[in-house]
């Protein structure tokens, strides 16, 4: 003999007797006004079947025999109508009222019940989203089972009910992802539009609908190794570049103004402190096609007088959840269709920032020479002993310009900043109303005929970067390293050179000094009387003009060292001559 747990374990067993029980409650509750209803139920029969009867065609009369009698004819002396067998109609009315009553209460207060639990289970607002979680709920509850979707950083948990039969679905999305779903029929009585996108919380998917992709709305990044580029002189070099973008957060927020005539060549960003609002530096980074699209709108601008709206900063002040949801953006994104040449596959969006790179980082190398990269041919190794070199293009303008590349080439919005009295900003000038007026954010559309594809799908660069930048053949590195290393030398000898030049130089000056102070010692000797005529003094200023003749020496001594020996060479001759009369 099979036991309870038989039964449970057999499908929808437990519920048709669940159902079973119910009824019989039922029956047993309103027994009396079930009754009632049969006995009209019953009369009704009756009553159909004796107007079958009554109308009916008469039998044809049949030759009688000899000796018979005829059948009586006509309705039967006592005839019961099934009409007396209902009840009185004030009572029936009454009791199907009563029945009719317990019915629309019962099933009335059940579908109440299953909306007020349906709202406990997930907390919605009421409304669209409250009715469409009371019918799934309501559905459960008759044994349909749907595909609740638990949606973690932009990747699906598996459904436990994945293998049964579903009817729409619920999707639970978590802060940074969102979801894009899809008709898969077209039909004018369709909830929503073909195509939709929805962020974090409770999604309801319609029948009609399928889930076509999945969106990390936090900062992607991808890196590729071993990049291949071309020098302007053929040298093939290699690096590792490495990019971060996002569609989750808004684009950033760049300051424009005229510097000088208001024409769009004119055109600069303004670098202004998120702190303190002041113009920290003026620089010249557009594209021309934006240039022409800024000053469009800044010529409308100006001519309407707009009001002055606040200063936005320039990136976001938070990157954290809840992350920014747009619709436009995701689905450009999503829908962003290439087939990958080399293999045939289809590739995603996230993607395509990587080959946006790619192609940069070689334009941006093709222009330059590779010595260019590290200016090898112009460095001083001695120029910078004691603090480091002030000038490396790879760092202080390769680098920045492939990051503004590609940051122009993603999601841009732009405030156009003008003077009151029309004046040129300057740095160190604080931008607020009482001096500049400001628009408000304008989205910066990709310029026609411009290579913009980032922006047209709704990708935001954040950050880009490569490694160090060398040859591919190890022979064009020691080639380029012999060559530094003898133009070193070269500047190691004329260094050298140079130092043995300064020291024969400060010789000759020491030596100049030395004399110098001899002869003025000399000069105080002579200065005592009986010394002018002694042959020693005599031959020691023989001596000194020996020394002055050299150019060298004559060129470091002073003038007045020279007239002092001068004046020496008259005294001792002339006091010479004088002993001797």
């Amino acid at each position: 003999m099979a036991g309870p747990g038989t039964y449970r374990k057999r499908s929808g067993c437990l519920k048709w007797l669940i159902r079973l029980g119910v009824i019989g409650a039922f029956l047993f509750a309103f027994r009396y006004e079930i009754s009632l209803i049969a006995d009209l139920v019953q009369a009704g029969v009756k009553l159909g079947l004796q107007a079958a009867t009554q109308f009916a065609p008469a039998p044809q009369s049949t030759p009688l025999a000899e000796g018979e009698q005829p059948a009586e004819s006509g309705v039967p002396a006592e005839e019961v109508s099934p009409t007396q067998h209902l009840p009185p109609a004030e009572d029936l009315l009454r009791q199907s009222l009563f029945i009719t009553f317990n019915l629309v209460g019962c099933f009335g207060l059940a579908y109440f019940l299953v909306y007020i639990i349906s709202g406990a289970v997930i907390p919605l607002e009421p409304g669209v989203e409250r009715w469409e979680m009371f019918r799934r709920f309501y559905r459960y509850l008759r044994g349909w089972r749907f595909p609740v979707l638990q949606i973690r950083e932009a990747k699906l948990a598996p459904d436990l009910h994945a293998e049964r039969p579903a009817s729409g679905g619920v999707a639970l999305v978590d802060l940074s992802s969102a979801i894009v779903l899809e008709q898969q029929r077209l039909s004018r009585s369709a909830k929503f539009p073909f195509t939709r996108v929805r962020g974090a919380g409770v999604v309801f998917i319609d029948p009609s609908e399928k889930l076509r992709s999945l969106v990390s709305l936090r900062k992607q990044r991808r890196c590729s190794k071993q990049i291949l580029a071309y020098t302007s002189d053929g040298i093939e070099v290699k690096t590792d570049l490495t990019v971060t973008f996002t569609i989750g957060q808004p684009a950033s927020v760049i300051k424009v103004a005229y510097q000088g005539d208001p024409y769009y060549y004119n055109l600069r960003v303004l670098k202004v402190d998120p702190l303190t609002s002041k113009i920290t530096a003026i620089v010249d980074e557009l594209e021309e096609e934006d240039k022409r699209t800024i000053h469009e709108y800044a010529q409308r601008f100006l001519t309407f007088m707009d009001h002055s709206a606040r200063l936005e900063p320039e990136e976001p002040a938070s990157e954290l959840p809840p992350f920014q949801v747009d619709e436009e953006r995701i689905k450009s994104a999503v829908y962003y269709f290439a087939r990958n040449t080399n293999d045939g596959n289809i590739e995603q969006w996230s993607d395509l920032p990587m080959q946006v790179a790619v192609e940069t980082f070689r334009h941006i190398i093709a222009q330059r020479r590779f010595d260019d990269l590290y200016l090898a041919d112009h460095v001083d190794i001695f120029a910078f002993r004691d603090e480091p070199p002030g000038k490396f293009p790879l760092l202080t303008e390769v680098k920045p310009e492939f990051f503004r590349r590609l940051r122009y080439r993603g999601v841009v919005s732009f405030q156009f900043v003008h003077h009151l009295k029309g004046r040129s900003p300057a740095e160190g000038l604080r931008l607020d109303n009482r001096a500049f007026r400001v628009s408000p954010v304008q989205a910066l559309p990709p310029a026609p005929g411009a290579s913009m594809v980032l922006r047209e799908r709704g990708i935001k660069i954040v950050g880009a970067d490569f490694s160090e930048v060398v040859p591919t053949d190890e022979k064009i590195t020691l080639r380029r390293m012999e060559n530094w290393r003898a133009r070193w030398q070269q500047q190691i000898e004329l260094y050298k050179s140079d130092l043995e030049r300064q020291a024969a130089r400060i010789r000759d000056e020491a030596r100049s000094i030395k004399l110098n102070e001899m002869i003025r010692k000399l000069l105080g000797y002579l200065q005592q009387e009986g010394y002018a005529a002694d042959p020693l003094l005599q031959q020691i200023v023989q001596t000194l003009e020996e020394i002055l003749d050299a150019s060298t020496t004559r060129r470091l001594t002073p003038e007045d060292t020279i007239r002092l020996v001068n004046t020496l060479q008259t005294r001792v001759v002339s006091d010479g001559k004088t002993k001797k009369t």
